[in-house]
């Protein structure tokens, strides 16, 4: 096996053996469906109950819903600024300093926005909130929440030089040690989606030191290999260096960031008729897998507004990568893991 996943698997077992079991389980069983609509796997309710709710912010949509929203800034090492969003308990409950810590980071052109936009009982990070949990949400560097730099600006190349090892070695460990310090807790339970669990598996390869600090990692959509992928997105990858040239040749390394002119385009959604959106619903589909009990067509001028959020085109071809060279590495015995390897 490759040094990459073999390092992943030395990470998670440290991990799952050095966390308080009752209390991982406790999170594992409060996770568990109490409702028809989760049950079935539903994601998303009727986008009439939400429709009005439109490109709100993050904080602004959590206490629409009647939730305590905080705001916190976090300087990472290499000089970003990240906007972590907070929801320190439920709509019932009231604030408990012991009252365990959840950090729930997003995925790929994604925000914060993706763990409250479903609604009360539905979306993770209210259904945790109501759970008694003291839940965080992450925004990567780069996203529509998190564009400054100490040094750097959005307009500068070197701002959108990272891709997710930065991401995992800076971005997870620095909101971490903010998070701890902030609740004066010991740990903490990491929830990633899709990107958000490559950084995990970044920072608990390359940085160790930080599985002492997880009470429990929990993996939705994880990405870690993309050799057998079917999505659509296989087709692009062949090109991905001239797309990453094209990139930041002109718009300095940075991809679909929120811009008037993407809004104007993007506010198009909201005039389509219901068989254009199941259109655009399947051509998601191409891309992600088909799925429609877990995306509703409804949804789609809610998501709209806030995504996409932005990334580094360096991000994206790294995952290029990924399935142009599904086992390559330095050597089958080294500990240099994969993913490295291709970045370097």
């Amino acid at each position: 096996m490759c040094g990459y996943m073999s390092l992943v698997l030395i990470a998670l077992h440290l991990m799952l053996i050095s966390f308080t079991a009752s209390s991982a389980q406790d999170l594992l069983q409060d996770l568990k469906c109490e409702n028809e609509e989760c049950a079935r796997g539903l994601l998303f309710p009727d986008l009439n109950t939400i429709h009005s709710y439109d490109d709100a912010s993050t904080p602004a949509l959590i206490r629409r819903y009647g939730y305590p929203a905080e705001t916190h800034s976090v300087l990472t090492d290499d000089g970003y600024i990240l906007e972590l969003h907070r929801i320190p308990h439920g709509k019932n409950r009231k604030a408990d300093p012991q009252k365990k810590p959840v950090f729930l980071q997003h995925g790929v052109l994604t925000t914060s926005a993706t763990w409250v936009l479903a609604g009360p009982n539905i979306a993770l990070g209210f259904f945790l909130a109501d759970k008694g949990y003291d839940v965080w949400l992450g925004n990567t560097r780069g996203n529509t929440y998190s564009r400054r730099h100490v040094k750097y600006s959005p307009n500068e190349s070197q701002f959108w030089n990272f891709s997710f090892h930065e991401m995992g070695i800076y971005d997870v460990p620095a909101c971490i040690d903010f998070i701890l310090n902030k609740t004066k807790q010991d740990k903490v339970a990491y929830i990633g989606h899709s990107m958000g669990t490559t950084m995990f598996y970044v920072m608990a390869s390359v940085r160790p030191e930080y599985n002492e600090k997880i009470l429990v990692q929990l993996s939705l959509a994880p990405i870690a290999y993309l050799g057998h992928t079917t999505s659509a997105v296989r087709l692009a990858a062949p090109f991905a260096k001239i797309i990453y040239d094209v990139l930041v040749a002109v718009f300095h390394g940075e991809f679909l960031s929120r811009s008037p002119l993407l809004n104007q385009a993007l506010k198009l959604f909201f005039t389509l008729n219901e068989a254009q959106m199941i259109f655009l619903q399947n051509l998601v589909f191409l891309l992600t897998g088909r799925d429609p009990d877990q995306f509703k067509h409804t949804i789609i001028p809610e998501l709209v507004g806030h995504d996409p959020a932005g990334i580094s085109a360096k991000a994206l071809f790294h995952y290029a990568q990924f399935i142009n060279n599904p086992s390559k590495c330095k050597d089958k015995s080294s500990v240099i893991p994969m993913y490295l390897y291709i970045y370097l």
